[in-house]
C-alpha cells in the first residue's frame, strides 16, 4: 500500500513540474485551463500506470541484484526505465502524431521528475520494510 502512495505522490510531483513548465515556457502567450488540464491528466495517468507496472518490477529486480541504492533507484527510474517512453515521444513529436515538440517536452520531463522521485521513495520503502 506505502508503494502505491509513492507512485501517486511521485507521478503527482512529474505532473506539477510539467505544468510549472507549461506556464513558465509559455510566459508570452496565453494558456488555456484546457491546455493545463491536458498537460495535468495526460502526464499524471502514465506516469501513474508507469510507476505501477515498469518501475516496482524493475527495482525490485535491480534490488536483489545491487542492493538498496537510492542513487541507482533515482537515476534507473529517471534515465533507464523511460527510454522507451523517450523514443516514443520523440518519434511523435518528429514525425507530427499525437504530439507537438512542446508537448512530448513537458511529457517527457514529467516522466523523468516521477522517477526521480519515486527512485528515492522506492528506497525508503525498501529501507522501512527490512528494518
Amino acid at each position: 500500500m506505502r508503494l502505491v502512495l509513492i507512485a501517486i505522490l511521485s507521478s503527482l510531483c512529474g505532473s506539477a513540474a510539467s505544468v510549472l513548465a507549461l506556464l513558465v515556457l509559455s510566459f508570452n502567450q496565453q494558456v488555456s485551463g484546457e491546455d493545463i488540464t491536458g498537460v495535468a491528466i495526460f502526464s499524471f495517468a502514465p506516469a501513474l500506470v508507469m510507476c505501477l507496472l515498469l518501475y516496482i518490477p524493475s527495482l525490485f529486480w535491480l534490488r536483489k541484484r545491487r542492493g538498496e541504492r537510492a542513487g541507482l533507484f533515482a537515476f534507473a527510474c529517471a534515465i533507464v526505465l523511460n527510454i522507451p517512453a523517450f523514443i516514443v515521444l520523440t518519434y511523435s513529436a518528429l514525425a507530427g502524431g499525437f504530439f507537438g515538440e512542446g508537448e512530448a517536452w513537458f511529457f517527457a520531463l514529467a516522466f523523468a521528475i516521477t522517477g526521480l522521485v519515486f527512485g528515492p521513495g522506492f528506497a525508503w520503502h525498501c529501507r522501512r520494510s527490512s528494518a
